[in-house]
């Protein structure tokens, strides 16, 4: 589910076009420490990993539109100024599904934006095929909810 920030209109839902959405990694940063020999390594923070999604394109190219339009959004162009985060930043969320298509776990990326709309190839051999774009969002954190252990164990 994306959530673009409110000045970026939205007519159509991307839910259906999404192909793919990772989950992505969170990697503990480390330093090494020493108080005599032997360093050893000690957390300081975490680190994201950006996420990227796979939409698929329909005619009117809705997907890329909305993304071009969110990109625009973060930078103005003629004067190469950036916005403010409140403004261009907007919210994902990746829910798996079970085979009964209940949620068993979401991740929500928040203060989410693209910070790549990624290129379309366009050449004469693929007429027969759905054209996909690649998106990468950029965000400050994110939260996970755990559905398995309220389905599962009642």
């Amino acid at each position: 589910m994306i959530t673009p920030p409110s000045n970026v209109s939205v007519s159509q839902d991307l839910n259906l076009l999404c192909e793919t959405a990772p989950i992505p990694s969170r990697k503990i940063s480390t330093s090494d420490y020493t108080s005599y020999r032997n360093p050893f390594k000690v957390p300081t923070g975490f680190t994201y990993d950006d996420v990227t999604l796979t939409f698929l394109l329909t005619g009117d190219y809705y997907a890329k539109s909305l993304f071009d339009r969110w990109s625009a959004s973060i930078v103005d162009v003629p004067s190469y100024r950036v916005k403010y985060k409140d403004s261009f930043s907007g919210r994902v969320q990746i829910t798996q599904l079970d085979d009964a298509l209940e949620p068993i776990y979401r991740i929500t990326f928040n203060d989410a934006f693209p910070n790549t709309v990624g290129e379309l190839a366009l050449n004469s051999g693929s007429l027969n095929e759905t054209m996909k774009l690649s998106v990468t969002f950029s965000y400050y954190d994110y939260t996970i909810e755990d559905y398995s252990a309220l389905n599962y164990h009642q």
